[in-house]
């Protein structure tokens, strides 16, 4: 009678979900079917920094052997404009395991297997879900490397098909950490991307994030299963039945050389401007092209900054207190400078200076947006350059230069 039962409410599930579709019926998983969570290691490629994510259904007698991957991206036309806008679709594309394991041999990365503990009919359930996930009109999404990726989807695919019964135990996560952190702790040795991350993400990066927000990371979502139980008529039973190294390959991550880091590239430059400006004021000289140069970078830079904020869909790219050092504005004091309006330029300069000051007592400790310490340097160096175009400005005006 239990057989019986258990056999129509399988049916039943795959007759409601499947009942729009009629042409393309639903197979019947075997109950000695296997699903399993697959998390790849990081790569050296940028889209591969934060590793990979995929679920892998098996089914010997009905000859299923899928592996649901949700990180699948082409390079469209303006595929970088589209990823900068946050427009960039990624779908669900469907391989078999050989397949699969062989793309990660060819990137050496190693692969480990979750075998989860499901009973026939969330294993059923899971299964009519990605099936329908994969059909033409479902599969492509908009993605969000932070709230819509590879691993969140199969967090909420799995946490469905289980009915939410799923208990996470989240000791593992020690100490509280935000969107910013998060990343840098994955992205951290490669010091460009990280810089950049830093340079165009805003406020919003930098809220703390939740225990289930940490799962953005395949490693986190990997670990959390692990610790998972799953409650079974009252019992709470492991959800990770069996874990297994199906590809054995160590992490190989080429940190960026010190002597190319932006923390070393941006303290020489800021070393060689502080000494261009000793001999400056030694001189009684003032080189604008220098400033106006420097400022037309920054001008480019808030218009970038402004346009991540207002024209994309990058929510933690939004509200960005860059603006406050590389900001449109200085247009104004460029025009100045070019036309030689001293008194404008002292009152711009002192200004701009009082706000860099600012910035830099506050700095990293109660400023609200945390700036990488590699910018340090090139805002204290732009500090320097303003004091001394007041300085010189104010100068020029009283007759003493």
């Amino acid at each position: 009678m239990r057989k019986i039962l258990l056999l129509l409410s399988i049916l039943l599930s795959v007759f409601i979900t499947t009942k729009a579709n009629n042409n393309n019926p639903i197979i019947l998983l075997d109950s000695s079917t296997q699903v399993s969570i697959l998390t790849c290691n990081p790569g050296n490629e940028v889209y591969s920094t934060f590793g990979h994510s995929a679920i892998w259904i098996m089914d010997s007698v009905n000859h299923i052997n899928k592996v649901y991957n949700y990180g699948t991206f082409a390079f469209e036309d303006n595929f970088i404009y589209k990823f900068v806008k946050g427009d960039l679709n990624y779908y669900l594309s469907i391989d078999n395991i050989n397949g699969f394991v062989n793309d990660y041999i060819y990137e050496q990365r190693g692969i480990t297997q979750q075998v989860l503990n499901l009973n026939i009919q969330e294993k059923q359930k899971l299964f009519v879900f990605l099936s329908n996930n994969y059909k033409p009109e479902n599969r492509t999404y908009r993605y969000d490397f932070l709230f819509d990726n590879c691993s969140t989807r199969i967090l909420d695919a799995i946490d469905s098909a289980t009915d939410h019964k799923i208990k996470y135990d989240y000791t593992f996560i020690t100490h509280e950490s935000s969107y910013r952190q998060l990343i840098a702790s994955k992205a951290g040795y490669m010091k460009w991307l990280t810089f950049g991350m830093d340079l165009m993400l805003g406020i919003p990066c930098d809220k703390k994030a939740s225990n289930k927000d940490h799962l953005f990371l395949p490693d986190n979502l990997m670990t959390a299963y692990f610790f998972a139980s799953i409650n079974r008529g009252g019992t709470e039973e492991r959800l990770v039945a069996h874990t297994y190294t199906l590809l054995d390959i160590p992490i190989v991550q080429h940190a960026t050389p010190f002597y190319i880091s932006p923390i070393f590239i941006f303290s020489i430059f800021a070393f060689i401007l502080a000494f261009i400006t000793y001999y400056e004021y030694k001189k009684n000289k003032w080189f604008r092209a220098i400033d106006i140069v420097l400022y037309i970078i920054l001008v480019l830079i808030g218009f970038l900054f402004i346009f991540m904020w207002t024209s994309t869909r990058h929510m933690v790219a939004h509200i960005n207190l860059g603006l406050f050092f590389a900001n449109p504005l200085l247009i104004i004091t460029i025009a100045f400078i070019v036309l030689k309006k001293y008194p404008f330029i002292k009152q711009a300069a002192l200004i701009y200076a009082s706000i860099l000051l600012m910035l830099l007592l506050s700095w990293h400790w109660i400023f609200p947006q945390k700036f990488n310490w590699a910018l340090f340097p090139f805002i204290l160096v732009l500090f320097i350059r303003a004091y001394y175009m007041f300085y010189y400005s104010k100068k020029k005006i009283n007759g003493t230069t």
